[in-house]
């Protein structure tokens, strides 16, 4: 036993992301979006648990990565796309890309014939958006993790009416479909081909801190 080590390792990390405005936004007092909540749970960056296994904490590029993300949120509009995070370690990343994605999700136009003495006829344009996020890394300890941080976020927003599953509030509204999964995925031809086959081609991948040169 260490008398030295912390007797509580643990921390939750709090996040807010808002987009910048832009200087045309700005002089047209244009109403931006609320700022996307992230809760996640992991090892405190000086704990000795991080030394073991470097996913147990947040790391800075990962908060980059999602600022950058929010500022260029076309990369995740698509209407059906497979998102995969590389080496998650605690799943900011991509949960944050869930969370945009399912902002996204679904666009509806509304049209109408204004005709004097008749009822406006009101046709709701339904666009059906599916994305997939798969959240992954290879070490088993982080992946516990992750996993727990998706199911933490999604009851968040469910919380906060974001559901993001299927909405379905009356026969006129939009259906979408947003998932996110954890998965562990060890890097190598045979794993990475495996998890094509299985899940997919990915059309968007994230990946932060990933990369490490020796000292």
């Amino acid at each position: 036993i260490d008398p030295f080590a912390d007797p509580d390792p643990y921390d939750t990390f709090h996040f807010s992301f808002s987009k910048k405005k832009t200087q045309q936004e700005d002089s047209s007092f244009s109403t931006q979006p609320p700022p996307i909540q992230i809760d996640i749970r992991g090892c405190k960056t000086d704990s000795d648990q991080v030394w073991q296994s470097t996913g147990l904490t947040i790391w800075p590029a990962a908060q980059f990565l999602c600022e950058y993300l929010i500022n260029h949120e076309y990369l995740l509009q698509d209407k059906k796309q497979i998102i995969e995070q590389l080496g998650a370690g605690l799943g900011l990343c991509g949960i944050f890309a869930h969370c945009m994605a399912a902002a996204a999700a679904t666009t509806t136009s509304v049209t109408s014939c204004d005709d004097s003495n008749e009822d406006i006829d009101r046709q709701s344009e339904v666009t059906t958006h599916t994305t997939r996020v798969f959240v992954t890394d290879g070490d088993t300890d982080a992946l516990v993790q992750l996993r727990e941080n998706i199911q933490r976020n999604q009851k968040i927003r469910q919380s906060s009416s974001l559901n993001t599953k299927a909405v379905d509030r009356d026969n006129d509204a939009p259906k979408t479909t947003t998932q996110i999964s954890g998965h562990q995925l060890l890097w190598g031809h045979k794993t990475a081909t495996d998890f094509v086959q299985r899940y997919g081609s990915c059309d968007v991948v994230l990946a932060s801190d990933v990369i490490y040169v020796p000292d």
